[in-house]
């Protein structure tokens, strides 16, 4: 016959009630064919488990629960956190759309139409899947940072005409595929004050490195490029050999191409061993032309000897070491006329006083 002993006052649904604390120096085993502890509290803000003991007995007994299933209203807190069922190394905890939650292989998770995962855990995505975005739910590249003008966006493509790949990494700037249209590049505008413009840097397969810039033109509207639209944006080019070009392409005798105004500070000219500096004409040995053959030369061919003509620099340009040198070579022969002069000059005056 079950007995039901009270032991406070308190309802008296089961065997033994207690209303207040229950103190044991051992251990209390429940055993039975239903084993477990079963706790209600009326507590609103819910039932609080604590474990006291002493810093030796803690290290020797911590507290080890069996659990078929936890649940958690609030924050978890602790050193570490272990499920030992159904796990191995390697594993992810996968969850469905209950909230139950699975160990399971990730290449189990990942593999579908869309992507793929190798044995070396490496994610892939398919060719043909969907781009993929980072704090954005609109990728337009095949991998984009960020939404809208803020997007980072990177991708390849191959130029139709020449038949060339290039990969690019663009800021605002993204190439839209659409199936049945032409590939768009597309820049997005800021709404609070339209402005639009972007820049992007794209490399090919034979070496080459190009920068662009595109400017803003407020106008609260998207900016929208073909590909040949795009490539008339880039503003300098590394040809594969590092030759550089800045607003024309890279020139292959020259390391350096502008297609417009230079300004400096500071511009030093270095002598190459082929330059002969005109210091020569200074020499005793060198022979200046008679001011009578230098006023011949310049009628018939309207320069001076050694200094090229407008028709040879529209053509080939000038170079600004050389053509120094040419100058300072024909101030040199000037200063030596000029000395002769003043000579003849002072023979003159000596000849006119001997004679009065």
């Amino acid at each position: 016959m079950a007995v039901t002993n009270k032991i406070g006052d308190c309802m008296d649904r089961h065997y033994l009630v207690v209303n207040g604390h229950i103190g044991c120096s051992r251990r209390i085993n429940f055993i039975g064919d239903s084993t477990g502890v079963n706790i209600t509290g009326f507590d609103p803000d819910g039932f609080r488990f604590s474990l006291a003991a002493t810093e030796e007995s803690a290290a020797l007994s911590p507290l080890t629960l069996f659990l078929q299933s936890v649940r958690i209203k609030d924050t978890l807190d602790c050193i570490n956190f272990k499920m030992r069922q159904n796990s191995s190394l390697g594993q992810i905890l996968v969850s469905d759309q209950s909230g139950v939650g699975r160990w399971a292989n990730p290449a189990e998770v990942f593999n579908d139409e869309d992507w793929h995962m190798t044995e070396e855990k490496d994610l892939l995505a398919n060719s043909d899947a969907r781009n993929v975005g980072i704090g954005t739910e609109t990728p337009v590249g095949r991998f984009q940072i960020n939404d809208r003008m803020d997007k980072i966006a990177f991708g390849s493509f191959l130029n139709e005409e020449s038949f060339t790949n290039f990969g690019y990494l663009g800021y605002n700037v993204a190439r839209k595929l659409v199936e049945g249209e032409e590939p768009k590049w597309i820049l997005d505008y800021r709404d609070e004050d339209g402005s639009n413009g972007g820049s992007f840097i794209w490399g090919s397969l034979d070496g080459s490195l190009s920068f662009a810039t595109i400017a803003s033109t407020y106008s609260y509207e998207n900016q929208l490029f073909t590909d040949p639209e795009i490539a008339g944006q880039v503003k300098m080019t590394i040809d594969n050999t590092g030759h550089v070009g800045i607003g024309i392409s890279p020139h292959p005798s020259y390391s350096l191409a502008v297609a417009g105004k230079i300004i400096c500070e500071e511009l030093k000219v270095k002598l190459v061993s082929d330059w002969t500096w005109p210091d020569f004409v200074f020499e005793k040995n060198h022979k200046l032309q008679s001011l009578y053959e230098l006023e011949n030369q310049i009628i018939k061919n309207k320069r001076l000897p050694g200094i090229p003509g407008s028709a040879e620099v529209r053509e080939n340009g000038i170079d600004l070491g050389d053509m120094n040198a040419r100058l300072l070579e024909k101030v040199e022969e000037l200063t030596l006329y000029i000395i002769d002069l003043q000579k003849q000059v002072d023979q003159l005056k000596s000849e006119r006083t001997e004679s009065k």
